[in-house]
């Protein structure tokens, strides 16, 4: 069936892709705000307080020089350069810069790294539950998710024994986030591994979703397969500045991923967007390089948050239970 409004053929691949979840919600709180209701809003990942002081001042300093042309579009040099040191201290592994491009919002770079390996019809796995927006993604380009469900009665584990069930001669990729949004569970070694296994095994894609990678409580470890060198050549890692420096509205990210991937993507970005902002970049650089005490004193205030509300949920036990979130 054609898809159609005021008598024009509309494009028949978005016939089947929605609108999250998120969006859904956050419309009808919207709409409740305007009827004068009272609603505390938990549906989106919007970090509670402004954007450090120092960074506003990067932005600001930007814009009265005049920094707002056209920046390259794989990103600043500076800024890759420092997003690389970022990645070498933090997630030992070396990435040279002509592998990382910036994108405009982590968002952006999923979409640039699912267009750049999905053919209509392959088959991408994601994890139930999982971030709304992956499905929508794979559907916009051509795919068909997959699910691997996770099991809420221990702590959001994977379903590992149903994992080789999902794999096809159609399976392209998957996606993984963790830690996870929206169950805040953590995966553990014995479940990257086989992932890993996994996708050297039938040579998928794996794509990292890296938002809280920083967001840890209880002085959790994260085991990552960011770091995992003998995925080199079949990952591609998205991370953003929006959660940890909240940066929401500033939509700047960045990915690397093997040289190959990267020039696909940049076919991808450039045709979409050109270039992330400069004035986002300039941020985001000064977010970089500046002073990392305000993204400990975030996850602090967002643990303690936590256990508030996880402390309210355990006085209410006999109408419903929960697991407590290990991250994100």
């Amino acid at each position: 069936m054609l898809a159609s409004t005021a008598g024009f053929r509309l494009a028949e691949r978005f016939d089947e892709v929605g609108f999250s979840d998120i969006v859904q919600i956050r419309n009808r709180v919207m709409e409740l705000k305007a009827q004068g209701a009272a609603v505390y809003q938990f549906e989106g990942g919007e970090p509670f307080r402004p954007t450090p002081d120092y960074i506003k001042a990067a932005a600001t300093a930007a814009l009265t020089e005049n920094k707002t042309r056209y920046a390259p579009s794989s990103g600043i040099p500076e800024l890759r350069q420092a997003i690389a040191g970022k990645l070498r201290d933090r997630n030992r592994i070396n990435v040279e810069t002509d592998r990382i491009i910036l994108v405009n919002g982590g968002m952006q770079g999923l979409f640039a790294a699912l267009q750049s390996v999905v053919n209509p019809g392959d088959e991408v796995i994601v994890t139930s539950p999982g971030f709304s927006s992956y499905t929508e993604q794979v559907m916009l380009a051509g795919g068909v998710p997959k699910y691997l469900p996770l099991d809420e009665s221990r702590g959001w584990a994977m379903k590992l024994d149903v994992l080789p069930k999902l794999i096809t001669p159609k399976t392209k990729a998957m996606i993984l986030n963790s830690p996870c949004n929206p169950t805040g569970g953590i995966f553990t070694k014995t479940e990257l591994a086989a992932i890993a296994d996994t996708v050297l095994k039938h040579n998928l894609i794996l794509i990292t979703d890296e938002p809280y990678s920083f967001l840890l409580f209880d002085g959790a470890e994260l085991p990552e397969l960011v770091s995992d060198d003998r995925l080199r050549h079949n990952r591609i890692s998205c991370f953003s500045f929006s959660k940890e420096y909240a940066m929401t509205g500033y939509r700047v990210g960045y990915v690397f991923a093997e040289e190959g991937m990267i020039r696909q993507m940049m076919k991808v970005h450039d045709a979409f967007i050109v270039s992330a902002p400069r004035p986002s970049q300039v941020a985001a650089l000064a977010a970089i390089k500046g002073d990392q005490s305000c993204v400990e004193e975030l996850r602090k205030t967002l643990e303690q948050r936590r256990d508030i509300m996880c402390g309210h949920f355990d006085r209410m036990k006999k109408w419903f239970s929960y697991v407590k979130p290990k991250g994100a």
